[in-house]
C-alpha cells in the first residue's frame, strides 16, 4: 500500500455542516401554523440550523400533503433568495383565518361542549381580534353558556350586589 493509498483511507468521510444529525421537526399543526412555525424556529436553534434552505427543506418536509397541496404554487415557484421566509409567510397566509372570519366564528356560535366555562372563554377569546374588547367576548361568552351555569353566575351576581 502506498503512503498516499493509506492517508486516504484514514481520512474521515466529508460531512455537509447544513444537515443536522438530530433535528425533529415538530408535527405539522394546520390549526396553528404560527405557532408551528415558532417550535420549528426553536428547533432549529437547538439543531443550529441558520442556513435559510435547510431550515427551507426541513420545514417542507414536515408538511402535511394537505398543506403542500395548499403551497404547492409556492414550492415550484421557490424565489431564488429567502425560501424559508417566503415559504413561512405563505402557509401562514393560507391557513390563518382572517379577522372577519374569526369574529364571524365568535358571534355565529361556538358552542362550549365538554369544556370547562374557562377553557371555552379561553377559545373564544382566540377568536377575537386585537380589536375586540374584552367586555364583548365576556358578554357573548356569558350568553353561550349551558342555561344552568347562566342561572348560577345571575344568582351569584345578585349576592353580591346585596352585599
Amino acid at each position: 500500500m502506498t503512503d498516499d493509498v493509506a492517508v486516504a483511507a484514514t481520512v474521515a468521510p466529508i460531512v455537509n455542516v447544513q444537515t443536522p444529525r438530530h433535528f425533529r421537526a415538530p408535527p405539522f399543526t394546520e390549526s396553528n401554523v404560527k405557532l408551528w412555525f415558532r417550535l420549528m424556529e426553536v428547533a432549529f436553534k437547538n439543531a443550529s440550523i441558520t442556513d435559510d434552505e435547510a431550515k427551507y427543506c426541513q420545514s417542507v418536509a414536515a408538511l402535511t400533503p394537505c398543506a403542500i397541496a395548499k403551497v404547492e404554487d409556492v414550492l415550484v415557484n421557490a424565489p431564488n433568495q429567502g425560501l424559508y421566509d417566503d415559504l413561512k409567510v405563505k402557509l401562514i397566509e393560507r391557513f390563518t383565518e382572517s379577522d372577519s372570519a374569526r369574529v364571524r366564528k365568535l358571534l355565529e356560535g361556538e358552542e362550549m361542549g365538554d369544556r370547562s366555562p374557562f377553557e371555552f372563554y379561553r377559545s373564544m377569546k382566540t377568536h377575537a381580534t386585537s380589536s375586540t374588547t374584552d367586555e364583548f367576548i365576556l358578554q357573548v361568552w356569558k350568553t353561550r353558556l349551558p342555561l344552568q351555569v347562566q342561572a348560577v353566575m345571575a344568582a351569584s351576581n345578585e349576592c353580591n350586589m346585596c352585599r
